[in-house]
């Protein structure tokens, strides 16, 4: 039969999806900081970068969480299915993820002039998404399946 969740495994797919949006984010927002890091002229005009970016990893977040919803919905069913908990499976399942979400973006609003390759900060960003749900859900996928058959 298939996999059941009850609310607990829900409520920790969330929290786990949450983490890993929130790392995702983290990477992505990060890398903004270089820039201003590198090329600043002194601390104020560092802390007005931080702060503008502070912003933006908010949006960051909101749009992280739209786009990887289903896919990210797709593979904890998969993992609780088959009661996957390798650390593995959840980081190279988030460096796809990151990688094919750029990719299909890219594809889908722009007319490139040559193939789109991949972006390593967002195979990077998806790769510590996929991590962090391991550390926060991952690794008690179907943990309560065996208890429910009989």
């Amino acid at each position: 039969m298939g996999a059941v969740m009850r609310s607990e495994n829900y409520s920790r797919a969330v929290q786990g999806w949450m983490a890993g949006c929130g790392a995702a984010t983290i990477v992505l927002s990060g890398s903004l900081l270089f820039v201003p890091g590198t090329t600043s002229n002194g601390i104020v005009s560092f802390l007005v970068a931080a702060v503008f970016i502070a912003w933006v990893a908010i949006l960051v977040f909101i749009v992280t969480g739209g786009l990887t919803l289903i896919p990210a919905a797709a593979i904890v069913w998969i993992s609780e299915r088959f009661r996957i908990r390798s650390i593995l499976f959840f980081g190279c399942m988030g460096a796809v993820m990151g990688g094919l979400t750029v990719y299909l973006l890219q594809v889908g609003f722009t007319k490139p002039t040559k193939p789109p390759g991949l972006d390593w900060l967002y195979v990077s960003a998806g790769l510590a998404a996929g991590l962090a749900y391991w550390r926060v859900a991952g690794r008690f996928a179907g943990a309560r399946r065996a208890d429910s058959e009989p």
